[in-house]
């Protein structure tokens, strides 16, 4: 039997995810324009200059000049790239290929089952889009990073890299797809004991994927070392045990075989804390600095920063599995979007498409929340930028600390305000240090009881 796989444009279904699209993109580039028109920029770095002596040390003119030409170069090309395979993907939702592959999958396979079927579909589906991202990765890394001097990677390693990460990806929905489908096809029902049970059954496969990452797959792409440094692990362990945390081993990552930008990162579960060093970190930056970009980290378990924000991601979660269930057996979601052979009869059988399908719709309407997350997120940096100072009692190492990070990895100083509230899960550079030289807040008061 023949079908007609393009979509349905008069659906309510298509007009939300319509609607939803054009209104993030017309966002999107009214704030990159608002970013992109600095106005003045000697002025507003004369200013910057007067908020605290390093930042004339480490942001020039020539210097700001060289990070607004990396920063732009950044964005246009993510703008450029984002534009094209946002134009791909709404070309092949219109010619509806995604129905059309599946279909000619269970032609060719028609004794196997849906599962089999799925997974030959999302494979199809991720080697394609390994295949067109890899030209721009390759550009952003040896064109873009390599000329501003981040990129350390050799080809054989980028190479690696695309591989690894795209086995990852396969063992992922090899894993997840067998079990999201055999929950929709045998409990799925719109109750509320259900909604929650496969709400709580993603929460708890985000968790074991999360753990596996710290323990297993990281060391898949980087080496950990234990940290040679007797006395900066010293005063580390201090540390901990100041946050009531411990720590068996401090690790040196190897990130300077791909990049010169710093960082730092902690891991673990409750008291157990695995502390991350970049390499590159420890070249640049002094053990004082070290220890606040540390404190930090660790105020962020201290203050249940992580907590808060994993109850507000897990409710978010909960609302679209609700709206998921409200619609997965609606047969005018299938058809809207090419899926024309599946009816009343076979709902529940393909309930997983009608899953990534309602996801798809989400996806185009949940950018209405990124300000407020970026908003929380701000605050969690400001209250943990101060919570490192004082358990380390050295505002000095922290905003030199700051001011270094944002100069090494070319961070944009002169960002608007409007695209830092929509955008910006960190404050800005300017910012943090205001917050930092502000009167005590909250977080001084309750240490000081």
């Amino acid at each position: 039997m023949n079908y007609n796989y393009f979509i349905d444009i008069t659906s309510i279904f298509f007009i939300i995810y319509l609607v939803g699209g054009i209104c993030h993109t017309i966002i999107n580039s009214l704030l990159e324009w608002c970013n992109n028109n600095k106005g003045d920029i000697k002025n507003k770095l004369k200013n910057i200059w007067k908020i605290h002596p390093l930042m004339k040390k480490y942001f020039s003119f020539r210097k700001i000049n060289k990070i607004e030409q990396y920063t732009n170069e950044i964005r246009n090309f993510n703008e450029m790239t984002s534009t094209i395979s946002g134009s791909i993907k709404s070309l092949c939702t219109m010619v509806g290929l995604a129905p059309f592959i599946l279909y000619s999958i269970i032609s060719i396979f028609p004794e196997e089952s849906t599962t089999i079927h799925y997974l030959i579909f999302f494979c199809v589906q991720l080697f394609i889009t390994t295949i067109l991202s890899m030209p721009i990765s390759y550009y952003e890394d040896f064109v873009i990073e390599q000329k501003y001097g981040f990129n350390n990677m050799n080809k054989m390693l980028f190479y690696l890299d695309c591989i690894k990460g795209t086995l990852f990806k396969l063992i992922i929905t090899c894993v997840t797809l067998p079990l999201i489908n055999y929950f929709l096809t045998s409990f799925g029902r719109y109750e509320i004991t259900t909604i929650l049970m496969f709400t709580g059954g993603l929460i708890l496969l985000g968790l074991i994927f999360e753990f596996l990452y710290m323990t297993w797959f990281i060391k898949i792409f980087n080496k950990l070392e234990p940290l040679t440094d007797k006395k900066l692990s010293k005063r580390i362990k201090n540390l901990l045990s100041k946050y009531g945390y411990d720590s068996k081993m401090v690790y040196v990552m190897d990130a300077s075989r791909r990049s010169n930008k710093s960082n730092a990162f902690i891991g673990g579960i409750g008291k157990s804390k695995k502390i991350v060093l970049f390499d590159t970190l420890l070249k640049n930056f002094s053990n004082d600095e070290i220890i606040s970009i540390l404190g930090h980290e660790l105020a962020h378990g201290k203050l249940h920063h992580q907590l808060i924000q994993r109850v507000v991601s897990y409710s978010i979660l909960f609302i679209t599995m609700f709206i998921t269930f409200k619609f997965i057996y609606n047969v005018e979601l299938y058809h809207t979007f090419g899926f024309y052979w599946i009816n009343n009869e076979n709902v529940i059988q393909y309930s997983l498409i009608g899953y990534f399908l309602i996801s798809k719709i989400i996806d185009n309407v949940l950018w209405i929340l990124d300000p407020l997350l970026s908003y929380i997120s701000r605050k969690c940096e400001y209250a943990a930028d101060k919570y490192s100072v004082l358990y380390t009692k050295n505002k000095k190492a922290m905003i030199s600390a700051l001011i270094k990070l944002s100069s090494e990895n070319y961070s944009d100083i002169l960002t608007n305000k409007y695209y830092e509230v929509y955008h910006y899960s960190h404050p800005s550079l300017v910012n943090r240090i205001k917050n930092l030289n502000t009167k005590k807040n909250k977080v001084d008061k309750k240490k000081s009881k």
